[in-house]
């Protein structure tokens, strides 16, 4: 069928199109299509010349745009007319498409000075699968599970950027539709969550480092995924290996200093299947869970910190003697977090001045006043337009009262 290989070709090239049209719109924006006597024009000629630039790349957006529509009607309009042979070659073809998105993300275009256009077209054809995976019958096939493991999981290895400075992940332009599939088949076969969960916290996909906006996709995309398990909720239906890896990846986020990824691991606790999950396991999980969020120091995040309380406080509201157990094998030698208040010395009186006991001698509390102005002491700036030293001004600065004299430099 040439014509099926005609479009599946031009969907390839998609990437290659979008690079090509943003290399010509940056290069209107800079001038670089115009004459050297253009570019030499007053200000008000360059402000012309911007403003064409910009309406010249907003009419390729919104060309690009009904462009893509348009494949994504065609192809998913083609498919629904045709036969079991020529479907078969239009869902091989997508798997190729896919296959070699995720060659080309691990070369490292990262976008750090050109736009990231690899994923071109991704999300259309992903759109196209979900209409596709929403008309299949139960049970599913084998060829689901190997659609699922082959080709969708791996579609969340991309950890690059899209324009570095912007911070958009990568696998944000199309997470949307991606997630729409993997849910289809898991509302279909709800027996693959745990492993799908554990395959998406792979070293290969859960990035510990760099790239937070991808980590909190994966996490509301695993919350999505704890709302389909079936009730009532077992150990066969999510095991305790799964619900281990689990705990572990949300205490170090939950532990991680970007409040972002903090909140968005703490409102777990919002889903009512995660709370069955908690107190299924409920010693497995503190043991994992409380050392992430009982710390010597409290989040910088006041957000965090009242997500973190309301999180312990539903913990200890299933069973509070559980918990005090649990804390307590955390924590054995019952160390208090914060100062000791034994070893802190007694508040002084209230009023001025220093208490004095027999011959006890006042504390020197040091200075008091730590402003410029103070450390100056009588110096002033001689009057300008002086050319010596004037009578009642000090011609350099004395050092500052409350510092030590600086020692001299060493010889040799």
């Amino acid at each position: 069928y040439p014509l099926i290989a005609a479009l599946f070709y031009h969907l390839e090239q998609l990437p290659n199109m979008r690079s090509q049209i943003n290399f010509y719109t940056q290069a209107l924006m800079r001038g670089e299509k115009k004459s050297t006597k253009l570019r030499m024009m007053d200000t008000k000629s360059r402000i012309h010349q911007h403003q064409e630039a910009t309406q010249v790349s907003a009419t390729l957006n919104d060309e690009w745009t009904e462009h893509i529509d348009a494949l994504e009607c065609i192809l998913g309009e083609w498919y629904s007319v045709a036969n079991a042979d020529i479907r078969r070659q239009c869902r091989s073809r997508l798997g190729s498409i896919w296959s070699n998105f995720e060659s080309r993300t691990e070369t490292g275009m990262s976008g750090v000075k050109m736009e990231n256009t690899s994923s071109t077209g991704i999300k259309m054809t992903l759109k196209v699968l979900h209409r596709i995976l929403q008309g299949a019958g139960t049970p599913l096939q084998k060829s689901h599970e190997l659609l699922l493991n082959h080709h969708l999981i791996p579609l969340h290895r991309p950890n690059s950027m899209v324009l570095w400075r912007d911070q958009t992940s990568l696998l944000e332009l199309y997470h949307e539709p991606l997630v729409q599939c993997i849910a289809t088949l898991l509302q279909k076969k709800p027996e693959w969550i745990p492993n799908t969960i554990a395959s998406l916290l792979e070293p290969d996909i859960w990035t510990k480092a760099g790239n937070t906006p991808k980590l909190v996709l994966l996490l509301h995309e695993i919350d999505t995924y704890i709302r389909v398990l079936p009730e009532p909720l077992t150990t066969k239906s999510f095991p305790s290996a799964s619900a281990a890896k689990l705990c572990y990846s949300l205490g170090a986020c939950i532990s991680s200093d970007h409040s972002r990824l903090s909140e968005r691991a703490l409102s777990f606790m919002k889903n009512a299947k995660f709370e069955g999950l908690i107190h299924l396991y409920y010693e497995q999980s503190l043991k994992i869970l409380l050392p992430h969020m009982v710390k010597s120091e409290l989040p910088w995040n006041p957000t965090v910190r009242k997500m973190t309380y309301i999180f312990l406080k539903k913990c200890q509201d299933f069973d509070e003697e559980r918990f005090l157990n649990c804390s307590i094998k955390c924590f054995p030698t019952g160390e208090s977090f914060g100062p000791d208040t034994a070893s802190l010395p007694p508040p002084r009186p209230k009023g001025k001045g220093t208490l004095k006991l027999g011959n006890a001698q006042p504390e020197d509390e040091g200075p008091k006043d730590f402003t410029i102005k103070a450390a100056m002491g009588q110096w002033k700036p001689p009057p300008t337009g002086s050319k010596g030293p004037v009578s009642g001004y000090q011609t350099t600065m004395p050092p500052p009262s409350n510092r030590a004299p600086r020692p001299p430099p060493p010889l040799g």
